[in-house]
């Protein structure tokens, strides 16, 4: 049962060790966490500090999203001229087709990126998140249960 577990984490210390230009973190920010949510914000850096894309977005459908404005601060008036998320699509994948591993934090980010107007990651980059993700969540619950 633990040969899954260490061939994922073998592909983070492989990452890291080998080049970390190709270990890349991600942060967004949406119009909300389910489905049919929009993207108001990307950043994305490598493991070595350079930022390798950070933009708003203006989202397609959604005017307004009283409840995530106020855990984000980002506002209708702050994306009203910033690009969609189909105008960075190509800039976004050639990043995620170029690293080895991504991380993140949010167990939505896969329906969030994949369901975005005209923007869809190849299959692969989505299983570089699932498997850091599942990754980071496991470790999390062993931390939770020993405090």
């Amino acid at each position: 049962p633990y040969k899954k577990k260490i061939d994922e984490l073998s592909m983070v210390i492989n990452a890291l060790d080998n080049d970390p230009s190709t270990a890349i973190v991600m942060n967004y920010e949406a119009t909300g966490y389910k489905t049919g949510d929009e993207l108001l914000q990307l950043s994305i850096i490598n493991f070595k500090g350079d930022i390798l894309f950070n933009s708003y977005f203006k989202p397609k459908k959604h005017k307004e999203w009283t409840e995530t404005e106020k855990e984000n601060g980002i506002t209708p008036e702050m994306v009203a001229n910033a690009p969609q998320t189909s105008d960075m699509a190509n800039q976004i994948v050639a990043i995620f087709n170029k690293a080895n591993l991504v991380l993140h934090n949010n167990q939505n980010v896969n329906k969030i990126l994949s369901k975005c107007d005209n923007f869809e990651l190849p299959k692969d980059s989505l299983e570089k998140c699932q498997a850091i993700l599942k990754l980071y969540k496991e470790k999390l619950h062993w931390v939770e249960e020993n405090k």
